[in-house]
C-alpha cells in the first residue's frame, strides 16, 4: 500500500490524467508497459519549433506544462520524465521522477513489485530523490527496490 502515493501524489491534475487515459497508444495500455509510452509520445527537442530553448520560460509558450503540451512540444529529460511518471500513474501504476547528474530520470512499478528505471542515463547507483517528492527514507532512489523486496518478505528484514 505504501506505493499508493506515488499514484495519488502526481504532479499531473486530474483533468490531465484524464487526458492521458483517453490519448495513451493502444500498444501500451498495459501495466507493464505503459511507463515507456512517453518514448514513442514525446519528442526529445532542446529547441521547439519556433526556435526557443528549454532552458528559457518561452519554450512552452507560457502555457502551463500539462502532460497534452508536453506531448504537443516536445521536451527533454525532464518532461520526458514527467510525461512518463503521470501516463504511468493515470492507469494507477506507481511512478515519479528521480534525479541523476546533470539529468531527470523516472522510476515505475512493472509486474506490481519491480521498479524499473527509465528516460536512464546513469544507473541506480547514481540516482536520488527528485525535489517535490515525499519520500519516506534516505535520499538514493534504490530504497524502493529494497522497500518492496522488505515488503514482500518481512521475515528477512528484521
Amino acid at each position: 500500500a505504501w506505493q499508493m502515493r506515488y499514484v495519488v501524489g502526481s504532479w499531473a491534475k486530474d483533468e490531465e490524467l484524464v487526458w492521458a487515459r483517453a490519448n495513451a497508444l493502444e500498444e501500451f495500455r498495459d501495466p507493464n508497459k505503459i511507463g515507456s509510452v512517453t518514448h514513442s509520445m514525446v519528442e526529445y527537442k532542446l529547441y521547439n519549433d519556433d526556435g526557443i530553448s528549454v532552458h528559457t520560460s518561452g519554450y512552452y509558450y507560457g502555457k502551463p506544462v500539462t502532460l497534452e503540451w508536453i506531448h504537443t512540444v516536445g521536451g527533454v529529460c525532464g518532461a520526458i520524465s514527467k510525461f512518463g511518471s503521470g501516463m504511468a500513474q493515470a492507469f494507477g501504476i506507481p511512478a515519479l521522477p528521480v534525479g541523476q547528474p546533470g539529468h531527470c530520470a523516472f522510476i515505475w512499478q512493472k509486474n506490481g513489485t519491480d521498479w524499473y528505471l527509465d528516460n536512464d542515463i546513469s544507473g541506480w547507483e547514481k540516482s536520488t530523490t527528485h525535489t517535490g517528492i515525499q519520500y519516506s527514507w534516505k535520499v538514493a532512489a534504490p530504497f524502493f527496490t529494497m522497500m518492496t523486496e522488505a515488503q514482500l518478505n518481512p521475515e528477512a528484514y528484521r
